[in-house]
């Protein structure tokens, strides 16, 4: 080959490797990613404000006695307004007592309404830490200005008064009178004795039990009779007659009232007559004496 072919030949290889050279590629454009600059919004939290339960201070000193500062009735003014409380019970039913109601009426509440029949008042606590109070006439009794003693018992939970209890009068809480107008009770207990002691003294307790009215209703004749193998009371009229009233929401049994924990034996009324109480007090509707027979054998204890 010549050198002039030789320069002609490298030449053509030059000119060949430049048109063969890779191609320019154009560059690729990332996109930026777009970044949220907007504030959260936060929503706080509701705050829990605890509830405190306060005590209500009790309005009275314990174990000190309290007397109405306004004057009392004179006698003949304070017998009118017992006779007219007995007979209306203060315009309520029970367990509303003349005014006052278990559940709702504060002690406050009662000696403000009560203070002209029951001026004094004495509040303290039993053995198991509850607050009972006592309305009474003592004062007045004890200068002379009232033949009759009257009280009433309050138990208090808080300032609210929860059971009332009170010796009624016979000639208000008579049985046959009872009988008529609150029915038949839905219980009826009897406690008793087998034969007398003491001085002719023969107990016969008969208590009527209305749990769903709020009510209970105790009577006792301190000398009834043992004929024969049997013990008889007739409650044509009573030795004592004791009220109990509470709210009827409360419901407790008549073992919660404490009576089953007394001396001697208490009997349910069918284990202790034979018949249950509506049955038996239904055929005695309209007897102003109801007598109950009961066998002495059921009362001596095992």
């Amino acid at each position: 080959m010549s050198a002039y072919a030789f320069w002609m030949f490298c030449i053509a290889i030059a000119l060949c490797c430049a048109s063969c050279a890779a191609p320019q590629l154009a560059p690729t454009l990332t996109s930026t990613p777009r970044i949220n600059t907007a504030t959260p919004t936060i929503t706080p939290r509701a705050t829990l404000t605890p509830t405190i339960q306060v005590t209500p201070t009790f309005p009275f000193p314990m174990g000190t006695d309290v007397s109405w500062p306004e004057p009392a009735l004179s006698a003949s003014d304070w017998q009118a307004r017992y006779d007219q409380m007995m007979q209306t019970n203060g315009g309520c039913q029970l367990p509303c007592w003349w005014g006052i109601t278990p559940g709702e009426t504060t002690i406050q509440e009662a000696q403000a309404y009560l203070h002209e029949l029951l001026p004094d008042t004495y509040c303290g606590k039993n053995n198991d830490g509850q607050i009972i109070c006592s309305l009474s006439n003592s004062s007045m009794f004890e200068m002379g200005q009232v033949s009759q003693r009257f009280f009433i018992s309050l138990m208090v939970q808080g300032v609210t008064i929860t059971e009332i209890s009170f010796e009624g009068a016979p000639a208000y809480y008579a049985l046959p009178q009872v009988l008529e107008q609150y029915g038949a009770p839905s219980e009826a207990w009897v406690r008793t004795f087998p034969d007398y002691y003491g001085d002719g003294v023969l107990d016969f307790n008969l208590f009527l039990f209305y749990p769903e009215k709020g009510l209970e209703i105790g009577y006792l004749i301190d000398k009834a009779d043992k004929n024969s193998d049997n013990i008889q009371a007739c409650f044509g009229s009573v030795d004592t007659i004791s009220v109990r009233l509470w709210s009827p929401s409360n419901r407790p049994t008549f073992e919660e009232l404490g009576y089953t924990e007394w001396d001697g034996i208490m009997l349910p009324f069918e284990q202790a007559i034979g018949l249950t109480p509506q049955n038996f007090f239904a055929g005695a509707a309209g007897q102003q004496t109801i007598c109950l027979d009961t066998p002495a054998s059921l009362w001596t204890k095992p």
